[in-house]
């Protein structure tokens, strides 16, 4: 599995620090569960890695500035992304993509 961006968030076991943003949470705790999958994957738990691939994503996909916004009756709008935060979307959604497909050939 793609280990790109698995350090970031690993210290927040306890639950995000009080200066973090909700999008910034929300991108670490999505590293943090593609960071879980990589480890069960390691494992030989492919189903359970590929749980955790898809909950990531879902994460990242309440984040993701191209998708419609939500209906406001539904939840809050989307968070502002930074460029760099939306980078790391990208390359988080990329590699829990790539996870997927790898966990589908080992399984």
């Amino acid at each position: 599995p793609t280990q790109h961006g698995s350090g970031a968030g690993s210290g927040a076991a306890g639950g995000a620090a009080p200066s973090k943003t909700g999008a910034e949470w929300q991108l670490a705790e999505a590293v943090r569960v593609k960071g879980e999958g990589n480890s069960l994957y390691r494992e030989r738990r492919f189903r359970t890695a590929i749980g955790r691939y898809h909950r990531a994503l879902l994460i990242l996909r309440a984040l993701d500035p191209q998708l419609a916004p939500p209906m406001h009756s539904l939840g809050p709008p989307r968070l502002p992304l930074t460029p760099q935060q939306e980078e790391l979307l990208r390359d988080t959604e990329a590699d829990c993509y790539n996870n997927l497909a790898g966990t589908s050939i080992a399984h």
